[in-house]
């Protein structure tokens, strides 16, 4: 394990840098490393925020600050690739390592001295009718042939629609993103409106459970 705040350093064979225009930027640093020194570094945590320091044959350096940390294995037509990606702190780090830095051997000393807080998991929120819908969903009411030809979808014993058929046409005939938005009361008064007896008493046990 590298240990926090103790620097390490290795041998790198190239660096360059790399952009991905997402949602949110990302400004990126891969360099080039032997196979061992690769595996070395896979006891190195992917959540660090830290500092890599470049210094390269030619006497040229750059010092970079990162915030996260992955091992890339690629296998192009001239050969394995060992590499490290650093995801860089700041376009002012990334503008740093300038184009001349790019495909020089030289050496890196890393270290890190955090780590990055984990994003907050967004709490599902419950929807109002989700239970009825599910234990729909689990039921036979899926099955009935009237339903399909409610829904406007052609059904026989021999090929019945397929389930995700069934439930876009119902929230289509609901008009709604999403089925649990309805409650079981309206979906009931649909059925028995619709004529369908059957799938409306099956409902009404559903949803008095």
């Amino acid at each position: 394990m590298i240990e926090q705040n103790q620097p390490y350093t290795f041998e790198i064979n190239n660096a360059q840098r790399d952009f991905k225009p997402r949602a949110e930027e990302v400004f990126l640093l891969q360099i080039e490393i032997d196979e061992a020194e690769w595996h070395h570094l896979g006891c190195f945590p992917t959540d660090a925020i830290g500092a890599i320091a470049l210094r390269f044959d030619d006497a040229s350096d750059v010092r970079l600050g990162f915030e996260t940390f992955r091992r890339l294995h690629r296998t192009p037509t001239i050969g394995e690739l060992f590499l490290i990606e650093m995801r860089l702190i700041s376009q002012a780090d990334w503008l740093r390592f300038t184009p001349d830095h790019r495909f020089k051997i030289g050496q890196a000393t890393i270290l890190w001295n955090s780590r990055r807080e984990p994003k907050p998991k967004k709490r599902k929120e419950p929807t109002p009718y989700g239970l009825f819908w599910k234990a729909v969903r689990l039921s036979s009411i899926p099955d009935f042939v009237e339903l399909h030809d409610w829904l406007g979808l052609k059904s026989d014993l021999a090929q019945p629609p397929k389930p995700e058929d069934v439930w876009k046409a119902m929230r289509g005939k609901f008009n709604t993103e999403s089925l649990s938005l309805v409650s079981p009361a309206t979906a009931i008064q649909a059925f028995e409106q619709a004529n369908l007896p059957g799938v409306a008493a099956i409902a009404r046990r559903l949803s008095s459970n």
